[in-house]
């Protein structure tokens, strides 16, 4: 634009519209295979022009999509930096190679397309196109190929080796056979993959009413034609150079896990069965292999960031450690620490402690990231190194590996970093192309950094998960994501990719086990509740029950005794009136209501404490019968309400839940 002095300066790519996607989307979703071609803008400069970037041309307007289309076709427009798109014989092409389109006055033409006021001046489009081999198939041939024609090669010089010694030896070798020697064909790899890219470069003088010159129309096509061959040659060789890379990288792979894997596996074996002697709480086989599936992935955690475990530390060590690693955090990440829970979680927690049931899992330490290789800080702040010099390399050397990936250009199986990107929370827009769950590893790979590693490392698997997640953030989908990927294969390719695939599976597989775990632990646990529920309500009706008959006993005994006293009166008058002597009867009445008189008086003089006690001793006593009846019975413990773990990360099936 500035050898120019054009006005704007935009570039379209030649791409078939894509369809709407959702969350849960495949990598294909987008692409609608019957659409016409349009053009869409990608980039466009200065800055004021950046509304142009997103616009598309489609199949029909305007004059530029006659760049890709042999022949001209009638009755076409064109557009520009103001945009346009219309028809006319103002349009004329300086050169085939590359082929492009001049418009002197764009104003002149009758159905120009104007994404803003059209003003005066004039427009050039001229097509760039090269071959790409930035896919994931050419990546694979190519590294097939190259291995196929190394191994050849190894053959061939074998076989040279071999002739030339016979032909030292025969003193009478025919001259025939030496041409022979000589004659044998250099092993030459296949050509790459390619796939044809598609652009349109486009500047226009709008606004500056004048029409480009010839020097700056010929100084543009031949900018263009120069890049489109440097870009073409670019990819191949760095393609190739990243071929050659990753198979001397996986010959040292090789080398070093022939060497330290027997090594690697005694490590881990023994890290798992440390932490497993260190819980009390473990009592069957069952529980013990899904714990020990835990410190596995606790174990490949930390050999694949090289970051390991400190005691646990204060409020402002963790600030410190969470603002360095702020670099990249993805918006679920990060969250929590390992053994950490965020504020409703802890709330949840607090509620499940009222249970009264024994804890599964006792408090893990604190999680304090620390790189391997850092040697600053204070002695006392710095992770306990390995003890020897294998155990730092093995530590430290995945994670050198994973960084050393950045440099490349295309790699095989893009879906195990994709699903790992978002096991951790990052949003498919930061590493997927435009509009699709297509991981562009372009965009992708900017993100392998320090916060990359240190949320892996912080990844927890164990424990509820309440923060949103969108659909191809959960483990259903992510699962989805490498199930068909062969592991075999991922070995021949990378071990690295192969240990992170072995990563990513298990800590799946960890998760889905811990959520089922405890939807069928809380499930136990309201059965258990609802079964002590109904066990007090019919000890409560029992209780009842037993407080009538008892009831009921007490009042016939009363009654049983009212009559008793009843009759011994009736018996007392009887006898009385029987008595045919009425002066002793009314002496005997006169003495018998002064003794009564007399006896109330003592009784009287004594207080009233007896009367009430007699009064007590004839009423019924509720508190004995309910306290007989409960050291009988004791009352059942009723747990406390069960609160349901929320995993929102995770769509657990009911079929999921049925013993296998």
């Amino acid at each position: 634009r500035e050898h120019t002095n054009a006005t704007t300066c935009y570039i379209g790519k030649l791409t078939k519209p894509k369809k709407a996607i959702d969350d849960d989307s495949d990598d294909v979703a987008h692409i609608d295979a019957e659409a016409l071609e349009q053009i869409e803008i990608i980039h466009a400069s200065p800055p004021d022009y950046s509304f142009l970037v997103g616009q598309t041309i489609k199949s029909g307007e305007g004059v530029t999509h006659k760049l890709f289309t042999e022949g001209k076709a009638e009755g076409e427009g064109d557009e520009g930096g103001e945009a346009k798109e219309g028809e006319g014989d103002a349009e004329k092409e300086i050169s085939d190679d590359p082929k492009n389109l001049f418009i002197e006055q764009v104003v002149r033409e009758k159905k120009m397309k104007f994404f803003k006021v059209p003003r005066l001046g004039s427009y050039l489009a001229v097509r760039l196109s090269y071959n790409s081999c930035l896919s994931e198939r050419a990546v694979e041939l190519a590294i097939a190929d190259k291995i196929e024609c190394d191994h050849k090669r190894e053959e061939q010089e074998a076989e040279r080796k071999a002739m030339e010694e016979d032909a030292e030896n025969d003193k009478n070798r025919d001259k025939d056979d030496d041409e022979e020697v000589k004659a044998l064909e250099p092993i030459k790899e296949k050509d790459l993959l390619v796939t044809e890219e598609k652009y349109a470069v486009c500047i226009d003088t709008m606004g500056q009413d004048r029409t480009l010159t010839d020097e700056e129309i010929k100084f543009a096509i031949g900018l263009v034609k120069e890049y489109s061959k440097t870009w073409q040659q670019t990819e191949e060789n760095e393609l190739k150079k990243d071929i050659q890379n990753k198979i001397d990288s996986a010959k040292k792979d090789r080398e070093y896990l022939d060497a330290e894997l027997q090594n690697i596996q005694m490590d881990e074996e023994k890290y798992i069965e440390d932490m497993l002697l260190s819980r009390d709480d473990i009592e069957t086989d069952e529980q013990r292999d899904k714990e020990a599936k835990v410190y596995k992935l606790e174990f490949s955690s930390s050999q694949l960031t090289g970051l390991t475990v400190e005691p646990e530390q204060d409020e402002d060590e963790k600030e410190a450690d969470d603002k360095k690693s702020k670099d990249s955090k993805p918006p679920t990440a990060n969250k929590k620490d390992r053994g950490k829970e965020d504020a409703k979680s802890k709330k949840e927690k607090d509620a499940k402690d009222a249970k009264n049931k024994k804890p599964e899992k006792p408090e893990p330490k604190v999680v304090k990231p620390v790189k391997i290789d850092d040697g600053e800080g204070d002695e006392e702040q710095k992770p306990k190194r390995p003890s020897t010099p294998r155990l730092e390399e093995s530590i430290s050397r995945w994670r050198k590996e994973i960084l050393a990936l950045k440099s490349a250009k295309a790699v095989r199986f893009p879906k195990i970093f994709q699903s790992i990107f978002y096991l951790l929370g990052y949003k498919r827009e930061d590493i997927c192309e435009v509009n699709t769950n297509k991981l562009c590893w372009k965009k992708a790979k900017e993100f392998i950094n320090d916060g990359f590693f240190m949320n892996l490392f912080r990844y927890n698997p164990v424990g509820p998960k309440d923060s949103e997640f969108k659909t191809y953030q959960k483990i259903n989908f992510i699962e989805k994501l490498v199930a068909d990927i062969d592991i075999d294969a991922v070995e021949a390719y990378s071990f690295t990719f192969a240990k992170l695939l072995s990563w990513v599976k298990l800590a799946i597989e960890v998760r889905r086990e811990d959520v089922i775990k405890r939807i069928l632990n809380t499930r136990r646990l309201k059965a258990e509740r609802e079964a002590a529920i109904e066990q007090e309500n019919e000890r409560q009706k029992d209780r009842k029950a037993f407080f009538e008959e008892e009831k009921l006993k007490w009042d016939e005994e009363m009654e049983k005794q009212r009559e008793a006293e009843l009759a011994a009166k009736r018996e007392r008058e009887k006898e009385l009136d029987n008595d045919d002597e009425d002066d002793d009867y009314a002496d005997y009445d006169d003495d018998e209501n002064q003794k009564q008189n007399e006896g109330e008086g003592d009784k009287h003089k004594e207080g009233e404490g007896d009367a009430e006690g007699e009064e007590d001793e004839n009423k019924f006593d509720e508190a004995e019968v309910y306290e007989r009846f409960d050291e009988e019975k004791p009352p059942i413990e009723i747990p406390k309400e069960v609160i349901d773990d929320v995993d929102n990360d995770i769509d657990i099936a009911p079929e999921d839940l049925e013993p296998a």
